[in-house]
């Protein structure tokens, strides 16, 4: 899939840069970090991502955002607030009605879905002029990444991450590495009362198997992006209303 990251993705790459001088000792003309920011040292992205017609955000520690109908906070941060483990959850409406909850350590510039909506993690920190607790500054649905939106009551396993369903049946997710040049594929481990975890490999989108009380298929499958900014990866998930499939 060809991802379009637009005007935006330059101009905070090329904000950056100006950090990055900065910080090297080089002259910038640039303005001086606001110090009643909770969050001075990552302006150079923020920014430029926030503002105008973008929405951005303080996540809570602890203490869960609702955004869209979905519950977001941040537990901890990590690398002087150059990545940040969040968690998170909604209830599926369809079918049924069922709690999805995530956990997943997000860079500095990373994105994953939620509830109707893509977050990018603009950094990470303590501000005592907002709070004594840890918090983190999030943009709701920066420009250039809409189509990695989630579909309708699809969920995801985030790659590196962790999922549940109804707080049972935890699943991780890797890139399956036989994926070569085609297609991604996934490797979907989930946890079980008794006995090892059920492993799914190779899975391809359109793929279904058994999480927990649930048949669900691969909708999207969408690898971590290495740059600077750019998504964290996941394998997006279709929950079906079913039965489950007999086993012989």
């Amino acid at each position: 899939m060809s991802v379009r990251r637009g005007p935006l993705l330059a101009l905070a790459l090329s904000v950056v840069m100006s950090a990055a001088r900065q910080a090297d000792g080089e002259s910038v003309d640039a303005e001086a970090p606001d110090a009643s920011s909770c969050h001075a040292r990552h302006r150079c992205l923020s920014d430029a991502v926030c503002g105008g017609k973008h929405v951005c955000g303080i996540i809570w520690h602890s203490g869960s955002t609702i955004a869209s109908g979905a519950e977001i906070a941040v537990d901890t941060c990590e690398a002087h607030g150059q990545s940040a483990l969040f968690y998170g959850g909604w209830i599926i409406r369809d079918p049924g009605g069922f709690l999805f909850e995530w956990e997943a350590e997000v860079r500095y510039g990373g994105l994953l879905p939620s509830l109707g909506q893509v977050i990018m993690n603009l950094g990470c920190g303590v501000a005592e002029s907002v709070s004594p607790w840890l918090t983190a500054l999030v943009a709701y649905d920066p420009e250039g990444f809409n189509h990695l939106r989630l579909r309708d009551d699809d969920v995801f396993i985030p790659i590196g991450g962790k999922a549940s369903i109804d707080k049972s049946a935890h699943a991780t997710a890797m890139i399956d590495p036989k994926e070569g040049c085609g297609r991604p594929r996934a490797k979907v481990s989930i946890e079980v009362p008794r006995g090892p975890p059920l492993v799914y490999d190779n899975l391809r989108r359109g793929d279904s198997f058994v999480w927990g009380s649930h048949w669900v298929t691969v909708v999207h499958i969408v690898p971590p992006f290495m740059g600077f900014v750019g998504e964290i990866g996941w394998v997006e998930i279709k929950v079906s209303d079913g039965p489950l499939p007999h086993h012989h």
